[in-house]
């Protein structure tokens, strides 16, 4: 299937970031003897599901990719929701940890941005899924509080290497829709 292109979403903008960048780092870098955990996210309310995805950039064929996942597992929408971004760190919080991440993150989707009607989260990446568990473990989160957790590789990742497709699609049969 050919992909069709549109206007991205929002464009990145370069951040001058002491120590960090705002690119998306899966383990945490070391700045100053503090560990500093940094990334990127979009999110999107589609029927049913809450959509994390690890974006250093989201450009058309991520979106176009996405599109057709979400059309092949029964959410059918012509176009996107409008997106919501998170970005970490932020620049006004001392502590720039995973844990202070951890904390900001779900406080923001316990704060509103869980719906009424959601009642599944995809993660396109392992670094949403890092932000929804409950524990300092490193494993992703498969639960986030009654909601189960489907994480696949992320858009980009698919793009670069598309026989992580075929992983990602059995994976994504839980939460196909007829």
């Amino acid at each position: 299937q050919l992909l069709a292109t549109e206007p991205a979403l929002s464009k990145p903008k370069p951040q001058h970031v002491p120590a960090a960048t705002s690119t998306v780092a899966a383990a945490p870098v070391t700045a100053s003897a503090s560990p500093v955990f940094q990334c990127q996210l979009a999110i999107w309310a589609v029927d049913d599901l809450l959509v994390l995805a690890d974006m250093p950039r989201l450009d058309n064929s991520q979106q176009q990719l996405l599109r057709n996942i979400l059309q092949a597992i029964g959410r059918n929408h012509p176009s996107l929701p409008d997106v919501k971004q998170f970005s970490w760190p932020i620049l006004q919080r001392k502590d720039r940890s995973l844990e202070a991440a951890r904390d900001h993150f779900q406080g923001m989707l316990d704060g509103g941005l869980l719906q009424k009607g959601l009642r599944q989260v995809l993660c396109f990446g392992s670094t949403s899924a890092t932000l929804l568990a409950t524990d300092d473990g490193a494993e992703p989160a498969t639960q986030y509080k009654d909601w189960p957790v489907t994480t696949v590789c992320a858009l980009h990742e698919m793009l670069a290497d598309p026989s992580r497709k075929a992983g990602t699609w059995r994976a994504l049969q839980v939460l196909v829709r007829t």
